[in-house]
């Protein structure tokens, strides 16, 4: 079986971070006799597209990481649901965890979401979500024809 892995960051391009979600898992997939291929692109939406397209050409499943936060360079999820034309919809489950989380770290009951994190709750229409018990942010698994997509938060590799 062919895995891709597609990083996705400015930050791990220009060397300002260290990329250890691939390290963490190649290792073991690579001992178990999987083919692997790496791609790492910064955060432009024509490259995340292109590094998909070519990781879906070689690859029967594809593992995404990077770019599912929320800060405004973190375009993985809208990309995401360019690229398999579906919709971003809000996951209330999503939301209630989020606001759940919230109460938790910050002491107080939130009836809404700040709208900066409400990006983190929306996901390609259809998507299974990958909860993520160490971070505020999602992932997401997704299939394409009898392609797997795996989107993780980087906690949740």
């Amino acid at each position: 079986m062919n895995i891709a892995f597609v990083v996705i960051g400015e930050e791990i391009i220009s060397g300002l971070t260290d990329e250890k979600n691939f390290k963490k898992v190649a290792s073991e997939l690579y001992d178990l006799g999987f083919s692997l291929y790496l791609q790492v692109v910064g955060d432009r939406k024509e490259d995340v597209k292109f590094a998909l397209d070519k990781a879906e050409k070689f690859s029967d499943f594809i593992i995404c990481s990077g770019g599912l936060g929320s800060t405004s360079d973190d375009i993985t999820r809208k990309v995401a649901s360019e690229y398999f034309s579906l919709p971003l919809k809000q996951y209330e489950e999503a939301v209630e965890y989020m606001k759940r989380d919230l109460k938790k770290d910050l002491g107080r009951k939130y009836d809404d979401i700040p709208d900066y994190l409400k990006i983190q709750c929306s996901f390609p229409a259809g998507a299974e979500i990958i909860p993520n018990t160490k971070g505020s942010a999602f992932g997401f698994k997704i299939r394409k024809g009898e392609k797997n997509f795996y989107l993780p938060s980087g906690c949740s590799i």
